[in-house]
């Protein structure tokens, strides 16, 4: 339980070093109340549970309290239509900023908390920590003087807990640029260990994942959270019908098929003879199923068969059977996403 004078921060929390850093130069003043806070987007580069383990240990290890939110739909109807722009891949860094900065506003005031931290540093990354961004992201997310940028506090203007007395300009750093060698100087410094390397951590940032972004798009704009996830694993294939194909890569990824997209998507795979499982996203004429089967039976052991048998089972859990004829890869491979 906190004294009733004490002041209440929320500090932004994602699992990398920059964010616990910050949130522990707050914690360890002791004058404070300090709440992790981390936002769980559905564009992670680690799975879900993975992340969210991690980021609980962060906390553990700095020894603060964590509030763990998440809102996919709203998150990926973000990502279609930024307002602010994008990076060099489907990444809307300042948008997703501001996103997420709201709703750490909305839970520090239902908290009557007073301040929130974040690990930005200034410079560190060219789209959302320049200086003109940082300003338009406080700006259009309503932080102004109530967001305090720790690493970079010095070379940035005061901030609602200066002015109000509650910490000193001198307690701040000037953390600047993508040179990082300061950041592990302090997390030594401060007992801070097993962090992850330097990473965005977004799968938007990549380049193939934002190609198939790009694709999904363009093709479903209404997309939802199980086309999302269907980006993230297998070899991807637009036919010139328009339909998706997904294939598996190795049995992991099969298994990813079988249990996150059964049920949604049409699952085909080879018959009696070892091969891929695929997922595709909608019902396949038999001109199609016919090039799916090949693409499929390319894939697997039967190959240099003549024909082969494919089984494909439908979202309602219907099945059927067609002999196809296996594909070389060089037939295909313009598919590809």
């Amino acid at each position: 339980m906190f004294e009733p004078k004490q002041k209440i921060a929320l500090a932004l929390l994602s699992g990398g070093l920059d964010s616990r850093l910050a949130s522990k130069l707050i914690a360890d003043l002791g004058r404070f109340l300090v709440v992790g806070y981390h936002f769980h987007h559905p564009f992670s580069g680690a799975p879900a549970q993975e992340r969210i383990r991690a980021v609980k240990k962060a906390a553990r290890d700095i020894g603060i309290p964590l509030i763990i939110d998440s809102d996919y739909d709203a998150f990926i109807e973000m990502t279609k239509t930024p307002a602010h722009g994008r990076g060099k891949g489907a990444n809307p860094c300042r948008d997703c900023r501001i996103f997420v900065l709201r709703r750490a506003k909305r839970i520090l005031s239902s908290m009557n908390g007073h301040f929130l931290i974040s690990g930005e540093v200034l410079g560190q990354r060219p789209m959302s920590q320049v200086k003109n961004s940082l300003n338009l992201i406080e700006k259009q997310a309503e932080v102004r003087g109530v967001l305090l940028r720790p690493l970079s506090g010095k070379l940035l203007p005061p901030t609602l807990p200066e002015t109000e007395g509650w910490i000193a300009r001198d307690e701040l750093l000037d953390f600047v640029g993508r040179n990082r060698k300061r950041q592990f100087a302090l997390a030594e410094k401060l007992g801070i260990k097993d962090y992850p390397t330097p990473a965005g951590g977004c799968l938007l940032t990549e380049k193939a994942y934002s190609a198939r972004y790009y694709d999904l798009l363009k093709d479903a704009p209404d997309f939802g959270e199980i086309d999302m996830e269907s980006l993230k694993f297998g070899r991807h294939f637009r036919l010139e019908s328009g339909i998706k194909l997904i294939v598996a890569r190795d049995e992991a990824e099969c298994n990813l098929i079988l249990e996150r997209l059964s049920g949604t998507f049409w699952i085909a795979t080879t018959v009696d003879i070892p091969g891929p499982f695929a997922a595709l996203d909608r019902e396949p004429t038999e001109q199609e199923i016919m090039l799916v089967g090949g693409i499929v039976a390319g894939y697997s052991k039967a190959r240099e068969f003549a024909e082969i048998a494919i089984e494909l089972t439908s979202p309602d859990g219907a099945k059927v059977r067609k002999t196809v004829i296996p594909l070389d890869k060089r037939d295909f491979v313009k598919f590809m996403l």
